[in-house]
């Protein structure tokens, strides 16, 4: 009994190892009821293994059967199992896809060496990692720096950044826009403007509105007269004047003392009230022009009183053959002393003299 369950057992390994012993078989038969004298010798994997003492056998045995060495890779052919010796130390094994038999081949040699590395000014990259991972499968690499970033290369070259600060000008207040970390980083405009009015010290007016003409008062604040409707009078370009009334510049001095020198650069008219004593005329002062005319008026004090004029040289009264410069004030009457300015002779010229007034 024994031996027909072994036959069976064995029957499911090698139908041809049966054809060959019994014969054939009919497709009905039960193997179960099948004897085989123990004394029969099989050839299993190539060696004799006798069924007396030899009922169960290994895959190597089986195995074995096919031939080859240790190291041998079994493979399946077109229409049989294929041994494929070992490869050199060192191959490796490559498939050519479907339908055809793979192959020993030698591998592309891959030298591992060192990462290197760049210090750019102010800064340096370190790279993580070791050069047989990194370069040999998907990894990634840690950058970093140490240092600051030079404005040079596009950083700040400051450590740290503080706060923007400003100055107030006298009557200038500039605002700065924006936060400081965003506005020094970015790219962002500045919002400029200020406050109250720019004094004159500064360049400005120093007021917050004017209309008309502007008169400069020094470093005080600018003020304003009426603009005229009509045209602007101008220093030294040529212009008609039309309507317009000059008010002569006067000095009136009272009680005046010995002697007097008329200013003909600042008056037009010159009056002298009371005289109490002889009263000498200097020659007037300034820088008189062709044609100028002074006027000087006297009154004494009730007593005829000397006058001395100089005269004599540059810039000195002259009288004419045809008008003599007075020589006293006429009591109690208003004396006229009219003079134009010769710049050919250097003189103030006597035009007219009045005292019955």
């Amino acid at each position: 009994m024994v031996m027909k369950t072994l036959i069976a057992a064995f029957c499911l390994c090698s139908t041809s190892l049966f054809a060959t012993e019994f014969g054939d078989i009919p497709a009905s038969t039960d193997v179960s009821t099948l004897w085989v004298a123990p004394s029969r010798t099989l050839t299993i994997g190539g060696s004799a293994q006798n069924l007396s003492s030899n009922r169960t056998w290994t895959a190597t045995t089986i195995l074995d059967s096919i031939g080859g060495d240790w190291g041998d890779i079994l493979y399946r052919g077109t229409s049989n199992w294929i041994v494929l010796a070992p490869g050199t130390n060192g191959n490796i094994l490559t498939t050519h896809g479907a339908g055809a038999s793979p192959t020993w081949a030698t591998p592309t040699t891959v030298t591992p060496a060192a990462l290197t590395r760049t210090n750019d000014t102010n800064v340096t990259l370190t790279l993580g990692g070791t050069p047989t991972t990194a370069l040999l499968q998907a990894t990634s690499l840690t950058l970093g720096w140490t240092g600051t970033l030079a404005a040079s290369r596009g950083g700040t070259g400051v450590s740290s950044l503080g706060d923007i600060t400003k100055t107030n000008d006298t009557n200038v207040t500039l605002t700065l826009g924006g936060t400081p970390t965003g506005s020094v980083i970015n790219s962002t405009s500045f919002t400029l403007g200020w406050t109250g009015t720019l004094s004159v010290a500064r360049g400005g007016s120093g007021a917050g509105t004017l209309t008309g003409v502007l008169i400069g008062n020094g470093t005080s604040a600018f003020t304003t007269v009426t603009a005229p409707s009509g045209t602007i009078v101008g220093t030294t370009d040529t212009q008609t004047l039309t309507n317009k009334r000059i008010n002569p510049r006067v000095l009136d001095t009272n009680v005046p003392s010995s002697p007097v020198t008329p200013a003909s650069d600042d008056y037009d008219m010159i009056v002298y009230r009371a005289i109490g004593a002889a009263l000498t005329l200097n020659a007037p002062s300034g820088t008189p022009v062709q044609g100028q005319k002074l006027i000087i008026r006297f009154t004494d004090d009730g007593t005829a009183r000397p006058l001395t004029w100089t005269t004599g040289s540059s810039g000195n009264y002259r009288a004419s053959s045809d008008l003599a410069l007075p020589t006293t004030t006429v009591l109690s009457k208003t004396l006229y002393c009219g003079f134009i300015y010769n710049s050919t002779d250097s003189r103030w010229d006597l035009l007219a003299v009045l005292n019955n007034f």
